[in-house]
């Protein structure tokens, strides 16, 4: 065939004719996006490019002509469009600078790598072949063979958007198979779903895309999209750093298969960790042996450690080689289990006094727990019933009251009801005063029930919580956010590392150009700021009183002064001038994030604290245990806490309340997956250091300090002394 008279949309021979006769293209039409590759341009002097077949986040694809074979292939261009861009018409790629081509370097290694992988089955007939892949135009290329033919998606909409349980596990057996070899490999799909499966004109089943995810780039994950489909991705697959395996593959498989039979596809599985109400097939009018329903709602169980381990087992599940049971009874069973194996593991003998004591498993006596949860506009009280629903479940003979009290007098209410003996077992600490938790009881026994391990900071407890009478479920860390608009509208580049502490004591900064305030840090911050920046500052503790050592105080000093060589008064509302483009960096806590991301879109950066300090925080949340609750009441609002710690709380309560950030290992990389811009706590976050000893007494020093000091502009490190020794006498 001559390819001057080929067709680059149906690759057939068109003759001469300016429109093709076959299918109707026109030829020089432009492509769908200007960065695409415009039909004719040749690739390794054998390739002539055809129409975009697809494209996304990270590639184009292409429909091409091999004239070396003479056949049709599609070809999968390198393209991640955050990191590159083309000249239209031109066919180089251009690369931008900095991180960003490093980011690229890596991710074009990952995507020949890819290919590599991808060519190890070419001999496989369920699995697309791989015919070439070269360097070209600054980036890479993968030449594949051309399926003809409808997806898997396409044609569920021809058949009526779903299929026969037989036709399903004809479609689906050689996909099973193919995973069946990739995984043999120690690779996995990651995107395996309708759109990635081929049903191919002489009805060849293929699985296409192999390790599209993949171009997650591996060790910079942060920075990139996660690549996934909705419905079909497991949810480990959410998170930028997570045990991923066979396991994840046989999630999406089993979603792929309940949409096929069913015509739904399931709910996300982020969701479905929320408030799971996926229907089991046979509930949707599904006709299928129980044996195979169970297969798929255990190949879709949220736990990977309940899911498939391998794709054999799945398949011995499907045709009832093997029989398995429902992700919820395997659970219960497994619990069962572990009661046993625990008894039977911790049956030993005490002599106490003469006596033999027996060790039991916890039971608890008939009882009613309360518990007082502090409300706001907001507050969702459906996911505490939950809780409560799920504490029952489990202690049949124990009700569970959960009683709203509005927010602004819950601190009162508690006091009342410690004077009138009706003080509620579990309860809301942190909204009392330090003096107040002589109300409440040690926490040792809640260590049992959990496993540190699972959290960040519970290692250093009783550190942070000498008197271990708190637990909290979250922590908030001091960042400083940065009007990246106004910075640049004006030329400057912010960078994403730390910011020169320097900066921030100098009255002429290289940012007062840009702003017309160039920082902003609510006096309420001025300490946490100062140990933010300067690892030699700290607070000191003696006979009751806080202060800050010498260096802390320098620091004060120095900022202040900074701070009023801006002209501005300690009584500004800086927070609003931030949003009103007037400040150019502010430094808060986590919990502003939302607000600001909401006031400025597009236009903030959030970056770690300046200098060489320790990040410091504040823990959120914290809850504590009445003393004067029975034992055995004491010890349900202890099994409870580790209820309202598990990652399903976690998630409700802290993460999509977005109150703060978790202190759960897995909450929190969900919680820096969805927020990527904070992805720099994952360094930071085991550096944090909390104020928690004292945090009654630092918040009468820095509320004189502020009112007897910070006022004055003629200060100096004499006067502070000065001052601090006569506060303190």
């Amino acid at each position: 065939m001559n390819s001057e008279q080929i067709c680059m949309s149906c690759m057939k021979d068109k003759g001469n004719f300016g429109i093709c006769p076959h299918c109707g293209w026109t030829a020089g039409t432009a492509p769908k996006e200007i960065y695409h590759l415009h039909p004719k341009s040749i690739l390794s002097k054998r390739y002539i490019i055809g129409i975009v077949l697809g494209y996304g986040g990270f590639g184009v694809t292409y429909k091409a002509w091999d004239t070396f074979l003479n056949v049709q292939v599609a070809i999968k261009e390198f393209f991640p469009n955050r990191l590159v861009n083309r000249i239209p018409g031109e066919d180089e790629v251009i690369i931008y600078d900095g991180e960003k081509r490093k980011q690229y370097e890596n991710g074009l290694e990952g995507f020949l790598e890819e290919a590599r992988n991808m060519a190890k089955f070419n001999n496989h007939p369920n699995i697309v072949n791989v015919s070439d892949y070269f360097l070209q135009n600054s980036t890479a290329y993968i030449v594949m063979e051309y399926l003809e033919g409808l997806t898997l998606n396409d044609y569920l909409s021809s058949a009526g958007d779903k299929l026969k349980f037989k036709e399903a596990i004809d479609i689906i057996n050689p996909i099973l198979n193919a995973l069946k070899a990739v995984h043999k490999e120690h690779l996995i799909h990651r995107d395996v779903s309708p759109h990635n499966i081929m049903i191919t004109a002489d009805n060849k089943i293929k699985l296409i895309d192999l390790g599209a995810a993949r171009y997650s780039f591996a060790g910079h994950e942060k920075s990139m999209s996660i690549v996934l489909k909705p419905g079909y991705a497991p949810p480990e697959q959410y998170r930028s750093k997570s045990k991923q395996g066979a396991f994840s593959d046989i999630y999406a498989v089993g979603a792929t298969l309940y949409r096929m039979i069913s015509g739904v596809v399931p709910d996300e599985s982020v969701d479905r960790m929320m408030d799971d109400e996926l229907k089991k097939p046979s509930e949707l009018d599904v006709d299928l042996p129980l044996f195979a329903e169970k297969a798929i709602m255990k190949s879709l169980a949220l736990k990977e450690n309940l899911r498939f381990q391998n794709i054999q087992d799945f398949i011995d599940a499907i045709v009832c080689k093997k029989e398995v049971d429902f992700p919820e009874i395997e659970l219960s069973k497994r619990r069962r289990r572990r009661s046993i194996i625990s008894i039977a593991a911790a049956v030993f003998l005490i002599v106490a006094g003469g006596f033999l004591f027996l060790y039991k498993p916890v039971q608890l006596e008939p009882d009613t727990l309360t518990i007082w949860v502090p409300v706001e506009e907001n507050t969702d009280m459906s996911e505490y019933e939950k809780l409560a629903n799920k504490f029952i479940q489990d202690f049949e003979d124990v009700n569970v009251d959960i009683v709203e009290v509005p927010k602004e007098i819950y601190s009162n209410e508690i006091l009342k009801s410690k004077e009138n003996g009706t003080l509620p077992d579990l309860y809301r600490s942190d909204l009392l005063n330090d003096e107040y938790l002589g109300f409440s009881t040690e926490m040792d026994d809640l260590f049992d029930f959990i496993d540190i391990d699972e959290f960040y900071f519970l290692d250093q407890y009783e550190i942070w919580f000498p008197n271990k009478k708190q637990m909290p479920l979250g922590f908030n860390a001091y960042v400083l956010y940065s009007h990246a608009g106004l910075a640049e509208d004006a030329g400057v580049k912010l960078s994403t590392d730390h910011i020169d502490k320097k900066d921030f004591f100098n009255s002429e900064s290289k940012y007062t150009g840009i702003y017309s305030y160039w920082f902003y840090i609510d006096s309420n911050y001025y300490d946490e700021f100062v140990r933010s920046i300067d690892s030699s500052a700290k607070y000191d503790f003696t006979e009751g009183e806080a202060s800050l050592n010498n260096e802390a105080l320098q620091s004060v000093i120095d900022l202040h002064s900074a701070f009023i060589a801006q002209e501005l008064s300690m009584d500004i509302d800086g927070e609003n001038m931030f949003y009103e483009d007037e400040v150019g960096f502010m430094f808060s806590d986590t919990s502003k994030y939302n607000k600001i991301q909401n006031a400025l879109p597009g236009y903030y950066q959030v970056l770690p604290p300046p200098g060489d300090g320790t990040p410091s925080g504040d823990f959120t949340e914290k809850w504590s245990i009445s003393d004067s609750s029975s034992k055995n009441r004491q010890l349900g609002a202890t099994i409870f806490l580790s209820y309202m710690l598990s990652d399903y709380a976690q998630d409700y309560l802290i993460l999509q309340g977005n109150k703060s950030i978790p202190i759960r290992r897995e909450t929190f990389e969900r919680y820096i997956g969805i927020n990527k811009e904070l992805d720099f706590l994952n360094d930071l976050v085991l550096d944090i250091s909390f104020n928690e000893q004292g945090k009654n007494l630092i918040n009468e020093f820095n509320t004189n300090l502020r009112s007897g000091f910070l006022n004055n502009a003629n200060c100096s490190i004499e006067k502070l002394e000065e001052y601090i020794s006569n506060y303190n006498n």
